[in-house]
């Protein structure tokens, strides 16, 4: 058993920890001004911080009956990197900053080739004291994750696709010595919640550290914009450390928001707009979202900045069909969202969707019947997913504070009402047509797995999406258009000579593994925290089911592509026939008899 003891030492720790942070800040200037004291008084401070977190960690010792867990050990890591470390990169932005001005004022002068001179000397001087400090505070980081794998065993918490991405190998082994035998984490265990954040933490930071150097680092004039050097980004992809440690954190904690909010970061800065767009909606659905009021407003804020169908030059170096998908879809999103959040229109009595909406939805629809378009299957992934968050935000957006009367919350309530069932109308619409493409690719006797899958898993976000809001549900069951195509598509696969078996299935699938869509969205509100078509209640207690779920399956167990894509069949089938045995509009599905069709012999999935 532990002792109280012990678990009041950890606190102690805490404590001083907690201090010793605070007053950290009034050494900043110092630290980052004189060179010498950046590289030793700096790294002297991480040091003690680094021995009391890992002392704080050692504490987490876990015997079979009981946890030894202090409630100030997660929260340290953040306040660390919050009080200090983020202060210490903000002071290399401000440095960076007034080189740019400097820069800029002596180019209009005609002693300009010294200065410019003068100016390069001292960028170099920057970025040499902004690589010791980066060294510093990724050692840090990285010491700790070190500790972790060191002293527990964490093969049932976190993924071996991450621990192995780290090459944590040979630190293993030199650090073999702090504990003969690991203590094996388990999720029941009090300890792991904070072993695992604590790993998080580590690793949200070192993406956010190479970030912050990676901008820091450019010269002085660099803009991301589309233009020759984003193309270069684009080619070596300068971001690929910090997005790589960032996805890893999704995959350890997918529930925490901070992960998708500093990957949408990057695709902005690249202009990636459908990306951009679609880890903000990530965020802010996040089921463990601690600033959702911030991931509403950064939402808001990044259609209110923008103006597609104006802005022309950002789309420079796409092809047409690509520059007119993203513009025109981003600006209908961008009007229904600006349109919901308006707090003047809210007392108005009807909608009227302007010409050039109109315009843009129908040119959006009349593009959709060329097959051309769907050559962008990751873009129509992005964009039916961010689609899906905004008619939810927009469901959910009902300003309480604006509510004085109740007329006035009738007609809010009215108002939101009518410019979802608008919104979800055009997403049906958008649906409808990308139902109708993979119907026309069943209907070939030879069907390319690889450019249908993409799509079955939109169908499969859609599914889960309908049965997870109520209001969506009975939109959809009186939305004669969308109730046709469902029953059209169960007709194509009932006449397909290669699929006909799997529109007699009525239970859902059971597999051995969540495939990359499913972990994609995890923990994502807008279907109910993850995709529900399958049976998967028994992967969590097979073998090794920390990496079932987390795409990194054992190589015994995987199946082929088309394998997988007939799981997926069987998985939207049984749910659209679920979906028609409800719906308002009297349309039905009409299989050829059962008998008259040689079911396909079962594969051993197992």
């Amino acid at each position: 058993m532990i002792s109280s003891k012990r678990n009041n030492n950890n606190s102690n720790i805490s404590e001083q920890l907690k201090k010793f942070i605070f007053t950290l800040d009034y050494e900043l200037n110092s630290v980052l001004y004189n060179n010498e004291f950046l590289n030793i008084r700096l790294k002297e401070q991480h040091t003690v911080l680094r021995d009391q977190i890992l002392e704080q960690i050692s504490g987490l010792s876990i015997s079979s009956n009981k946890s030894c867990i202090n409630e100030h050990i997660e929260p340290i890591l953040p306040i660390i990197w919050n009080r200090y470390q983020s202060l210490c990169i903000e002071w290399f932005y401000k440095w960076k900053q007034l080189l740019k001005e400097t820069s800029n004022i002596s180019a209009k002068g005609r002693s300009h080739n010294n200065r410019k001179g003068n100016i390069t000397v001292e960028f170099r001087i920057m970025k040499s004291k902004l690589s010791k400090l980066m060294k510093i505070f990724h050692r840090f980081y990285y010491q700790i994750l070190e500790y972790i794998i060191c002293y527990f065993d964490t093969s049932l918490v976190i993924s071996t696709q991450v621990t192995s991405g780290l090459n944590l190998g040979n630190h293993i082994q030199k650090l073999s010595h702090l504990a003969k035998n690991r203590y094996l984490l388990q999720t029941t265990d009090k300890g792991t919640v904070h072993v695992v954040l604590s790993f998080y933490y580590c690793l949200l930071y070192l993406g956010k550290i190479r970030y912050h150097q990676t901008i820091l680092e450019d010269p002085l004039h660099i803009k991301y914009k589309r233009n020759k050097h984003v193309e270069l980004l684009k080619t070596n992809d300068i971001f690929q450390k910090a997005k790589r440690y960032w996805i890893m954190a999704t995959i350890v904690v997918p529930s925490m928001d901070e992960s998708y909010k500093q990957l949408s970061k990057v695709f902005l800065h690249c202009n990636n707009y459908s990306k951009a767009i679609f880890y903000h909606v990530r965020c802010y659905f996040a089921r463990s979202n601690s600033s959702k009021a911030n991931s509403y407003n950064d939402i808001i804020d990044f259609f209110k900045e923008r103006y597609w169908r104006r802005e022309n030059r950002q789309f420079e170096k796409m092809d047409n069909i690509e520059y007119d998908l993203v513009s025109s879809t981003m600006e209908i999103i961008r009007y229904y969202l600006l349109l919901n959040n308006s707090k003047f229109n809210q007392t108005n009595n009807s909608i009227d969707e302007n010409g050039e909406i109109l315009e843009l939805k129908s040119n959006i629809l009349l593009k959709l019947q060329d097959p051309q378009v769907f050559m962008y299957h990751e873009f129509w992934i992005d964009i039916i997913i961010t689609m899906i968050g905004i008619s939810t935000l927009i469901m959910e957006n009902s300003n309480a504070n604006d509510k004085k009367s109740l007329s006035a919350v009738s007609s809010f309530v009215h108002w939101n009402e009518r410019i979802h069932k608008l919104f979800i109308r055009f997403v049906f619409d958008i649906l409808f047509h990308i139902i109708t493409y993979i119907n026309k690719m069943i209907s070939y006797d030879e069907i390319d797995i690889n450019r249908i899958d993409p799509f079955l898993t939109i169908l499969r976000v859609m599914n889960c999406w309908i049965k997870s809001h109520i209001p969506v549900l009975r939109f959809a069951h009186r939305y004669l258009p969308i109730c046709h195509i469902i029953s059209e598509f169960i007709n194509q696969i009932n006449k397909s000579s290669r699929y006909s078996w799997i529109s007699y299935k009525n239970e859902k699938p059971k597999r051995s593994y969540l495939f990359m869509d499913d972990v994609l969205l995890r923990d994502f509100t807008c279907i109910g925290y993850s995709l529900t078509d399958f049976n998967d209640t028994e992967v969590f207690h097979m073998d090794n089911f920390i990496n079932r779920l987390t795409g990194n399956a054992p190589r015994t167990c995987l199946l082929s592509k088309e394998q997988e894509t007939e799981l997926k069949l069987i998985a939207i089938v049984t749910s659209m026939k679920r979906f028609l045995h409800h719906n308002k509009c009297g349309t039905t599905i009409k299989l050829q008899e059962e008998e008259t069709v040689k079911e396909k012999t079962k594969n051993n999935y197992w």
